[in-house]
């Protein structure tokens, strides 16, 4: 499970946010160290906003679920982070145009 800190944080977003559903997010971690638990604490992320309905793509490029950085990302984990960012823009952009 994610940390609490985090959690608290999404509950605390809904409630200022009210309505979440249908609404296109994305989670990127940045974890200490290799073998950091970065893909887990993704997934507790995404776990929690799927539950109110956020819409959340997927992401392949790197072999992980999102954009990870080990520290502050470098120059690859930037464009990675660009990459990720741009594919999101698409979403909302396809979803705004059928409206």
């Amino acid at each position: 499970m994610t940390t609490a800190e985090v959690k608290r944080f999404v509950d605390d977003s809904v409630k200022h946010c009210k309505n979440l559903e249908k609404k296109v997010g994305l989670a990127f971690v940045s974890v200490g160290s290799l073998g950091g638990g970065g893909e887990i604490a993704f997934l507790d992320i995404l776990r929690v906003v799927l539950v109110y309905g956020v819409i959340v793509p997927g992401f392949v490029s790197g072999g992980r679920y999102c954009p990870l950085s080990m520290g502050s990302p470098g120059q690859d984990g930037k464009k990675v982070c660009i990459e990720f960012g741009s594919k999101v823009v698409d979403i909302v952009k396809k979803l705004t145009a059928k409206l």
